[in-house]
């Protein structure tokens, strides 16, 4: 989430009703710096080697490419190459490739990181050009699942769409969302959770059949109080909810239901995204620029 909000978007989300699970103490917790000297890192994801992909190392269009022991590296630089500047990834395992959200160029694009090769996947609907495409979601299926919130008014207008491997057709699945910004799919791929940062919630809804459309209205999972938002949610392979909590510095762990099952905090407040990786939770941080863990057992036991 790269965003400055309106004074009035603002002011609307502080009138919320605070979720009381959100607003119970939050337990400092042991973590590990993996990498730092970040200018705004976002979007981790891993690929099959163990190598975690980070957005805007050094500078906007670059990509860092982290190894297993936490050295970090330019992998690619977008601009250099013509392209733009990214933000959520998404890792394609029977590819290897990323897939990646291109915020400036209006557009989700594939890399293909033996080549390096820069691919358009989809830049428009019915003629039309994207908003600003945010962050991305790979469903087991093949499915991509992204978000394209609204930078005029932030308060509406965004919208979430689903992109068909198999079929090479994008399908659009919701509108008129409060800057929809981080999104995941439940292993099942029953639900569909997304974090409106401007309402400062998690809302879900239940997936079509095929995943290309939504069935009945959203049901709110989780309200924070504080800070900006919700910024990136991620889930295990029990389907609950890993979320940060952008400005409120806070990572929230959230059954499908919405009971709070655990919280970390005392590691920075401008939460970006988050990744599982083995038994580590990994946090991209942007006050200090740094990419962070956590481990799994803090909000297992």
């Amino acid at each position: 989430m790269r965003t400055v909000f309106f004074a009035a978007v603002l002011l609307m989300a502080t009138l919320a009703t605070p979720n009381l699970q959100a607003a119970r103490p939050c337990a400092q917790c042991d973590y590990q710096v993996f990498a730092s000297g970040f200018t705004f890192p976002e979007g981790p994801v891993f690929d099959s080697e163990g190598n975690l992909y980070v957005v805007i190392y050094k500078r906007e269009g670059d990509i860092a490419r982290i190894s297993p022991d936490g050295k970090a590296e330019v992998f690619i630089d977008l601009l250099e190459l013509g392209e733009g500047k990214a933000n959520g990834l998404a890792y394609h395992a029977a590819q290897n490739a990323i897939y990646a959200c291109e915020y400036d160029g209006k557009r989700i694009i594939r890399i293909d990181l033996a080549t390096k090769k820069v691919t358009t996947v989809a830049d428009s609907y019915e003629g039309k050009p994207l908003n600003e495409v945010n962050d991305i979601f790979l469903a087991a299926n093949g499915d991509l699942y992204f978000t394209d919130p609204y930078r005029e008014d932030e308060t509406t207008g965004g919208r979430v769409f689903c992109y068909s491997m198999a079929e090479q057709k994008l399908y659009k699945l919701l509108d008129g969302l409060a800057f929809p910004n981080g999104l995941t799919v439940s292993p099942d791929l029953r639900t569909l959770y997304v974090g409106q940062t401007v309402r400062r919630n998690v809302t879900a809804w239940t997936l079509t059949g095929d995943g290309h459309g939504v069935s009945g209205p959203g049901r709110e999972v989780f309200l924070m109080s504080g800070g900006n938002g919700p910024d990136g949610i991620e889930t295990d392979s029990e389907g609950n909810l890993f979320i940060t909590h952008y400005g409120g510095g806070k990572v929230y762990y959230v059954s499908p239901d919405g009971n709070l099952l655990g919280c970390a905090s005392g590691f920075g407040k401008n939460l970006t995204n988050v990744a599982l990786g083995g038994d580590w939770v990994y946090i991209t941080e942007t006050e200090r620029g740094e990419v962070i863990r956590i481990p799994l057992l803090h909000f297992k036991r």
